[in-house]
């Protein structure tokens, strides 16, 4: 590589004298020789970065950072990651950088990111980056696109400039997008798996527990439970070494809706606008549910049964649809927070859901129990056979507690006249009306179409 000035300035006019006729050539051989960083970053040492990271982790959906992962973050793996923003974010280097290297590129950000607060930290802080990522969602090239949501994905995760800024840039209509026009032929499997994973970090409110800052101070030589805590130490000193989480949330007999527990504040970065502004969105909000309800995955996993929490692989299942539906999930599972407007609007799926919940994929289930959890005070579903979750769903339970605190699930055995309690919230709402085990709530008459439980193995 010619670092030294005056020789790539030689160079640079020498090409120039034997390209005049072909601009092009000319500013392409500008580009090569006054920056560096093109040269530094080729698809192979991109791909030699990657690889050092990823070893055999070959999981295409890494919910967590390997062991292997982890400790190469710690030992230089990232070294480079402020170049790499640096290639990324240098637009004149945008026709000249291959698509190929761009996707690797991608991959080494999700590598640095993935579990690591103070590498996403480094992240928001590299001006015109947000840009860059929302440009490269945008991109044609489906392999980009998806490993552009998937940094959206993970760098949105509990960091309050990166989910505001992605929001700012536009990121929702270029997430929106992939997921709505689904029918496109160019459009990928994982590529709208990882736009729906994005929507649904940046849909998300984070907190930062005081139970974390503690041990913070803690390990800083402080003492435990110190008042004042958030006083001396500075919200990017917290992100750095900490890291936020989702808030946790809960149902209280003094609210309507669900709330964030108490001892899970203070609120880091609150996802309530971009909330407000997904539910607007009907079509994608249709689109979503549509997903949810091709899943859950039954049997089990195989090469041609892909579980996304369990099985799915780089190389071999992006363009499997069953690894979509636990990121719809994820995604309604944090707009049903905005209270019961939102819940409505999710109420003709629960039946989906419900199957969801008991997924043999523990990913979808997840998302399942959280989903369920934000919706309804306890487990609303009914089974003809109570522990085949596959047998027909007879009957859903609406939301309802009474004045004791107790909710449909504890009135199994209640009387005729027991049934007849109202909800705490809503006089015109009974048991008998509300719950299944009173003969009340929604009956769904559901099958699963599945004849012999056998059939799914």
């Amino acid at each position: 590589m010619i670092k030294n000035s005056v020789a790539a300035s030689i160079v640079f006019y020498l090409i120039s004298l034997l390209t005049y006729n072909n601009n092009v050539l000319i500013v392409e051989a500008y580009l090569r020789v006054s920056h560096p960083i093109y040269d530094e970053f080729t698809e192979l040492q991109l791909q030699s970065f990657v690889n050092r990271l990823r070893g055999d982790d070959n999981r295409l959906m890494r919910w967590d950072a390997s062991d292997y992962t982890y400790e190469q973050q710690s030992n230089g793996g990232c070294e480079n990651l402020n170049d790499v923003l640096n290639m990324l974010v240098n637009e004149s280097l945008s026709s000249i950088v291959t698509d190929k290297a761009k996707v690797l590129a991608c991959e080494y950000i999700t590598l640095c990111t993935t579990e690591n607060p103070y590498n996403r930290y480094l992240f928001s802080l590299k001006n015109g980056i947000h840009k860059a990522m929302i440009q490269l969602v945008n991109n044609p090239n489906s392999s980009l696109s998806a490993m552009a949501s998937n940094v959206v994905y993970i760098t949105s995760h509990a960091s309050k400039e990166n989910q505001h800024t992605y929001y700012e840039k536009g990121a929702l209509l270029a997430l929106g997008s992939i997921i709505k026009n689904e029918k496109a032929a160019s459009f990928t499997s994982v590529q709208i798996m990882w736009a729906a994973a994005a929507l649904q970090n940046l849909a998300a409110s984070y907190c930062m527990p005081k139970i974390r800052n503690n041990d913070y101070v803690k390990n800083m030589g402080g003492e435990e439970d110190v008042e004042g805590v958030f006083d001396f130490i500075s919200t990017d000193e917290k992100i750095q070494h900490l890291g936020g989480e989702r808030c946790l949330w809960d149902w209280t007999a003094e609210e309507t809706n669900i709330v964030i527990r108490k001892e899970s504040l203070p609120i880091l970065s609150d996802g309530r606008l971009i909330r407000q502004e997904l539910l607007n969105d009907h079509d994608l909000l249709d689109t979503l549910k549509m997903f949810a309800c091709r899943g859950p995955v039954k049997g089990l996993p195989s090469n041609q049964n892909v579980f996304i929490g369990e099985n799915a692989i780089i190389g071999r299942d992006e363009n499997n649809p069953s690894i979509i539906p636990w990121a719809a999930v994820g995604v309604l599972k944090n707009l049903v927070l905005e209270g019961t407007s939102a819940k409505e609007y999710v109420e003709d799926i629960m039946m989906c859901l419900c199957h969801t919940v008991h997924s043999n994929d523990w990913l979808e289930a997840n998302k399942g129990m959280e989903i369920m959890h934000h919706m309804r005070r306890s487990d609303p579903c009914r089974f003809y056979e109570e522990e085949n979750y596959f047998s027909a769903l007879t009957c859903i339970s609406n939301n309802f507690i009474d004045i004791d605190g107790h909710t449909c699930e504890s009135y199994k055995l209640a009387s005729e006249v027991e049934c007849m309690a109202p909800d705490l919230f809503n006089a015109n709402l009974t048991a008998d009306t509300a719950c299944c085990e009173c003969g009340g709530g929604d009956d769904q008459h559901y099958h699963s179409g599945v004849e012999d439980e056998s059939d799914l193995i």
